[in-house]
């Protein structure tokens, strides 16, 4: 090729260069950057929820810790850290160092547990009913629901315990700033299997909480959207052991 001819040939790629992107290669590259944005967008959604999960995890783990720390301060004359009315449930270990329930003064049944891991003590749900809801009011009262057909077994709140004395002492309610509210239930059951004789109580906590926060003012409402899985309910659960007999 003659030096003209490669000066032409290169003037032309030059040229065509400095035409800029075609229309098609635009919107291909707007694809692509709204596909990686959109990735990115998602993946930190997803992160920010999974903080917010944890977070609302370990609010409910800290609740339970203190309401067992408090329980566990108490006397044991205190009637929180008595079964309600006409109940009371024993526990016993049997040869094996296996906690059972208690029949006829020995250990003898398994404690029921959920999928879940939560024992038959202190699950507030029944599958149709919750056993306390705070009828969007933040705080226990005598105007919160206590549903005591969600779960017979547990003890408090009851609608017999003081509302000033028991928000004083553990307040088993408790809303925090970013809107969710969390709520502690408990049972007390005594140990051994005798009745003349408990030496200790084992205590069954649960604080759960309900995802996404409910507006209702009525708990039937809530019921049904916990029945249909449109409401969530989440829960932590631990158990203490507390010296009762030498506290006397």
């Amino acid at each position: 090729m003659s030096r003209a001819g490669k000066v032409m040939n290169v003037s032309w790629w030059l040229l065509r260069d400095r035409r800029g992107f075609t229309l098609v290669e635009v919107l291909v590259a707007m694809f692509i950057m709204t596909v990686a944005m959109l990735g990115f967008l998602m993946g930190t959604v997803s992160v920010i929820q999974q903080r917010a999960r944890l977070g609302k995890m370990q609010n409910a783990s800290n609740i339970a810790v203190e309401v067992a720390d408090r329980l566990q301060r108490l006397s044991a004359a205190d009637p929180l850290l008595a079964p309600k009315a006409g109940h009371a449930d024993y526990l016993g270990y049997d040869g094996s160092g296996n906690l059972k329930k208690c029949s006829g003064g020995a250990p003898v049944s398994d404690i029921t547990v959920d999928s879940s891991g939560m024992t038959e003590f202190s699950n507030p749900w029944s599958g149709s009913a919750l056993y306390l809801y705070d009828n969007n009011l933040g705080t226990f009262s005598t105007s919160v629901n206590i549903a005591t057909s969600a779960n017979a077994s547990i003890d408090h709140p009851n609608s017999s315990d003081s509302a000033s004395t028991i928000n004083n002492e553990v307040s088993p309610i408790r809303q925090y700033s970013d809107g969710t509210t969390y709520y502690t239930v408990w049972s007390v059951v005594y140990l051994p299997c005798t009745t003349t004789q408990q030496d200790q109580v084992k205590i069954f906590i649960t604080t759960y909480w309900i995802e996404p926060e409910p507006s209702e003012t009525s708990v039937s409402a809530v019921n049904s959207k916990l029945a249909s899985g449109e409401y969530k309910l989440k829960k932590v659960s631990l158990s203490i052991v507390k010296a009762y007999k030498v506290e006397q």
